[in-house]
Formats: structure tokens, sequence, C-alpha cells
């Protein structure tokens, strides 16, 4: 999951960008280019919580950490 979108699980702007900054520090991101199978299972065992959690904003683009 891109790092703009852990706000459907982190809802809080400032915790999402604090937990985003520990997990990175001295970190290597590594990009695959390719989508995990994980997103789409929970979207289809869960599409209500997946719909409300569409709605929220992003996280780390409207954080001011």
């Amino acid at each position: 999951m891109p790092f703009t979108e852990w706000d459907r699980t982190f809802t809080d702007p400032r915790l999402c960008a604090a937990i985003a900054d520990r997990l990175t520090f001295k970190g290597i991101l590594i990009q695959t280019g390719s989508e995990s199978f994980r997103p789409r299972a929970t979207e289809a065992e869960h599409p209500a919580e997946t719909a409300r959690n569409q709605r929220l904003g992003t996280c780390l683009s409207n954080s001011s950490t």
C-alpha cells in the first residue's frame, strides 16, 4: 500500500505520519511496481469498511509534522 493510502488504517494524520517516519527511518524502500493481492482480498471481505475508508483524506499529504 502506498504511504498516501495509509489513512485507511491510521485515521489520525499526525499518528500516520509519525508511524511512516519511524518505519522508514534509515531504511530502503523497494517499489516492485506490482500490486499485492491482500488489499483486493480485504476489500472483497469487508466492502462497507473499505467504502468508509476511501472517504478519508490522505494522511501524509495533510499532516503538518
